[in-house]
């Protein structure tokens, strides 16, 4: 496997809408580089990446769980010697073991610096490791200690592979061989008139083996590697991995997007794929004879499943999306989402922690009383606990298998539970028991200002109001539907969002009648959140929101994000995360950031037409274009013809991203081209509208 070494250069070039103060904290990577694929079973395998990240698959690689970060060092490598043990290694002697299938990780001392590139184990406890400058590490007792071994080089050692329990090879850098016969403990080189980069070795037996190479090179032994022949490739592609899934059938990957394949034990090897875009393969791995994976840079993963006749490439395993966040103090904060997935920080998002629910669920809702108590709500009724800033978290019983949609607890002892069903579910002894109360429609959002008087909003058009801790509730009407969100800022003045979210909805007299206002915003609202009587945020499907006047108007500081919830700590300082596992974080006092208070915009860097969504549509359908400076723009829409049926867009647009809703209820099913010019950029694509 070849050593991937990136030079990170942080460049800003974001294409939506923000206030100068708030700034990206989400612990997950921008630009990916894979550096291996592996599985344990045909159903089962894992990928490491040069940010850090272990994500896990239980679904044949379709779909992919975070089950490790961490963002000081990068990982090349993973092996696993059964079903519930398995390694990671990495960048600066870094060694991750699992002993529960990859869903927790432990960090193991190696007493070396050096970058690790390579691991396997010869039996269920002997184990290795190679990295660079010749560096070789070996276990006896299943990675308890490691033992530094004499390599006889110093050349970088990218891989290495045992045949049986004695006998192992290994290549690296400047054609470097490395072969052992007593189980690792002596090796000698046997590197053979070979100067090029050798990255990575497959041995069908014990004697027939190959070595890829710098440059296409690819070298073949059949006799334990006493001797190395060339094998021709009319390539120069720099290849980096090599897999076999039996004796006959093999395969070679490497830079841009180099695929090779052989079905006759590689006397001979057939170009399957050849992709003139950046992306570079650094591990190719089959989980059976028909299906497998080859990853590297860009964050891309190529699947086949007609044994590497056609690839298919999608992006890098999804990071799940943020749906709750929660700051009890300024620094102190938890992030929950799809997966199950939890994180922490404790220094205001400079760093994060991913903390362990046992439970692969989609949270939905949040409470935190203080930064060490908190309740997590998710579906088929099941709620979560901790007392301990989540470090370990315990089942509650609501006596429900009904979805959990939202949580509010306005003292210590009591709590309250909105749930699918005409019921709300209130416990007295911090989560111990819980009885249920019957309501109008399925609470989606509950607001107490003290333990007797709080509101709660239905997912229908109504909001209720108790004065006697929820056992009476009386009922208004609003024209929200539902109301997922709401925040009281005394017993009199009140907010609440939901659908449609070109309005926000506020009371003035404890909620007997609510105003209507406006905020230009077409998307859903998701959450509304106040850090003081004057200053609050609203999030939802078109971004956020924002008022400094007590709620009386609204103004636009990110656009075109899609975000879940928002937490405002206090008035310097607010939190709001969303879609792809978004974070961000505004800090009115951090001195790196802009001071002023007008909406500023940061720029697309390029002109952009995207595909209208959803496609196929009937009758609407939206669509998203960016341009880079002050343009005249048009967007028109034309037939096959090429008759045109509808003007969009035309006029002068400034600098930003832009996004329109094309109606075609007068026009017939059919295919359509939509066209957009600005300047000189002309971009056209189409789109298939069905009736």
């Amino acid at each position: 496997m070849k050593k991937v070494v990136l030079v990170f250069t942080f460049l800003l070039t974001i294409s939506f809408q923000t206030n100068a103060q708030w700034s990206d904290i989400s612990p997950w990577p921008k630009d990916r580089t894979l550096s291996s694929v592996y599985f344990v079973t045909e159903s089962i395998g894992f990928i490491v990446d040069q940010t850090g990240l272990i994500q896990k698959s239980t679904e044949q690689g379709e779909y992919w769980n975070i089950v490790k970060y961490n963002s000081d060092y990068g990982l090349n490598d993973i092996y696993f010697t059964d079903l519930n043990n398995g390694f990671a290694i990495g960048d600066d002697g870094h060694i991750l073991k699992t002993t529960d299938g990859g869903n927790n990780w432990i960090e193991l001392i190696t007493n070396t610096n050096k970058n690790l590139n390579s691991v396997q184990f010869s039996t269920f406890t002997t184990g290795f490791c190679v990295g660079d400058n010749g560096k070789l590490i070996k276990t006896t007792d299943g990675g308890e200690n490691w033992d530094t071994l004499t390599s006889f080089t110093s050349e970088n050692l990218n891989e290495i592979k045992f045949t049986s329990v004695l006998k192992g090879f290994c290549v690296g850098d400047h054609g470097t061989i490395l072969k052992t016969f007593d189980g690792g403990n002596s090796w000698s080189n046997i590197s053979d008139s070979i100067y090029s980069n050798l990255n990575s070795l497959y041995f069908i037996d014990s004697d027939f083996g190959y070595a890829v190479g710098d440059s296409g090179l690819v070298i073949r032994t059949t006799n334990s590697g006493t001797d190395w022949e060339v094998v021709q490739l009319d390539s120069v592609i720099d290849f980096n991995s090599i897999h076999f899934t039996n004796s006959f059938t093999g395969y070679i990957v490497g830079d841009k997007g180099t695929v090779f394949k052989t079905t006759d034990a590689g006397f001979n090897w057939i170009l399957k794929t050849y992709s003139t875009q950046e992306t570079n393969f650094n591990s190719v791995y089959f989980s059976n004879i028909n299906t497998g994976f080859a990853v590297g840079t860009n964050g891309r993963i190529h699947i086949t499943h007609d044994s590497g006749n056609l690839w298919q490439w999608r992006n890098a395993p999804s990071v799940p999306s943020f749906k709750t966040i929660n700051f009890p103090d300024s620094l102190v904060g938890y992030v929950t989402g799809e997966q199950g997935l939890i994180i922490k920080t404790t220094d205001g998002g400079l760093s994060w922690k991913i903390l362990k629910s046992d439970l692969e669920i989609n949270f939905r809702t949040s409470f935190f009383i203080n930064k060490n108590i908190g309740y997590l709500g998710g579906p088929n009724g099941k709620v979560i606990k901790t007392s301990d800033g989540g470090n370990t978290w315990s089942f509650l019983d609501l006596g429900s298998y009904q979805d959990v949609y939202s949580l509010f607890f306005p003292s210590f002892q009591i709590g309250y539970a909105g749930l699918q069903g005409n019921w709300i579910y209130k416990t007295t002894d911090a989560g111990s028991s819980w009885f249920s109360i019957p309501v109008i429609n399925t609470v989606m959002s509950i607001y107490f200002l003290d333990t007797e008087n709080g509101y709660v909003g239905c997912n229908s058009n109504n909001i209720g109001k108790t004065t006697d801790g929820g056992t009476n509730w009386t009922w208004s009407y609003t024209n929200v539907f539902p109301v997922v969100s709401m925040y009281f800022l005394n017993v009199n003045t009140g907010f609440a969002v939901g659908s449609p979210g070109n309005f926000i909805m506020k009371t003035v007299n404890g909620g007997a009648s609510w105003d209507y206002i406006n905020t230009n915003m077409n998307d859903w609202q998701n959450q509304i959140t106040f850090a003081s009587n004057t200053v609050g945020y609203s999030v939802g499907g078109g971004g956020l929101l924002k008022t400094t006047d007590a709620g009386y108007s609204w103004v636009h500081e990110i656009n075109n994000k899609v975000l879940y919830a928002v937490d405002a700590p206090n008035v310097n300082t607010a939190y709001i995360c969303g879609f792809q596992g978004v974070i961000y974080k505004f800090d009115k006092n951090d001195s790196t950031t802009s001071t002023c208070d007008e909406t500023i915009n940061i720029l697309p860097k390029d002109f952009l037409l995207q595909q209208n969504y959803p496609n196929p549509f009937n009758p609407s359908t939206s669509i998203q274009y960016a341009i880079s400076n002050m343009q005249f723009v048009t967007l028109k829409v034309y037939d096959l013809l090429g008759r045109e049926v509808a003007t969009l867009v035309n006029e002068y647009r400034n600098a930003g991203s832009y996004e329109i809703d094309f109606d075609a209820s007068s026009l017939s099913s059919g295919i359509y081209f939509y066209k957009l010019q600005a300047g000189s950029f002309v971009q056209t694509k189409k789109m298939i509208l069905i009736k």
